[in-house]
């Protein structure tokens, strides 16, 4: 099939699964990008795959990989309901994922990161270090935001991204988990030895630590810098992670 009409119902479709309240009328979103697609993995599922029509030739491999025959777009169609500036010309659409309970050594807890590329990275990074649960809490970006996809680099099909709020960090706590939060007053990183089960929180670089999450870290860490004032919180995170 090609579509040549950006009247397309299909089209119309596409464009919303690019907000948020399109992804949530659908219960869909887009995945773009040949070298994610290309590596999904099996658990992943895709209804759809679309193809630029003058990138088919070098893409039609996507066919094959994810078992569906695509559906090929007119240049200016695909670059109308692509999320880049330079479209590479593949895009799928899944489900939106589903989350699970919490579990795992180290779980990673997001205070209000607001930045869909933040996002992204750290799941990415997460995912690299064997993290198996990310908790958002509070006014995260949305994670099937295609900014944060993109980011992720299939990073999110190996992590559980839950929703968590002061009740669900309570019940972590009772299960054993000590809370850990990075802050720029807190002690050395380099000093901390850990033990037993932890949540390690970042902050938004703009507010820090919520208080209510302040309140119950059992620590809080920093990464000692010079002659800046402060590093992004995905390389905070990063750090950390491989440190502790």
């Amino acid at each position: 099939m090609v579509i040549t009409s950006i009247q397309n119902p299909r089209i119309k479709i596409l464009k919303a699964l690019k907000t948020k309240k399109g992804r949530q009328k659908y219960s869909h979103f887009i995945i773009e990008g040949a070298n994610i697609l290309k590596d999904l993995p099996p658990h992943i599922d895709v209804v759809e795959l679309y193809i630029k029509e003058s990138s088919y030739s070098k893409l039609s491999f996507l066919e094959e990989r994810l078992g569906l025959k695509a559906v090929i777009l007119e240049d200016y169609i695909f670059d109308s309901v692509s999320d880049t500036k330079t479209p590479i010309g593949a895009l799928a659409v899944s489900p939106i994922l589903e989350s699970r309970e919490a579990s795992g050594d180290t779980i990673v807890l997001l205070d209000n990161i607001s930045d869909a590329g933040n996002l992204g990275t750290i799941i990415r990074t997460a995912a690299a270090r064997g993290i198996d649960t990310i908790l958002l809490y509070g006014n995260c970006a949305n994670i099937h935001n295609p900014k944060t996809v993109r980011a992720s680099m299939g990073g999110m099909f190996y992590v559980n991204l839950k929703k968590a709020d002061d009740k669900d960090i309570d019940k972590l706590i009772d299960k054993g988990y000590t809370l850990i939060g990075l802050d720029m007053n807190g002690k050395s990183v380099y000093d901390y030895k850990r033990q037993d089960k932890i949540i390690l929180i970042v902050g938004s670089e703009a507010h820090g630590l919520s208080q209510s999450l302040k309140e119950k870290c059992a620590k809080t860490l920093s990464i000692p810098i010079k002659n800046v004032e402060s590093l992004n919180a995905a390389i905070s995170l990063s750090i950390a992670l491989y440190l502790i």
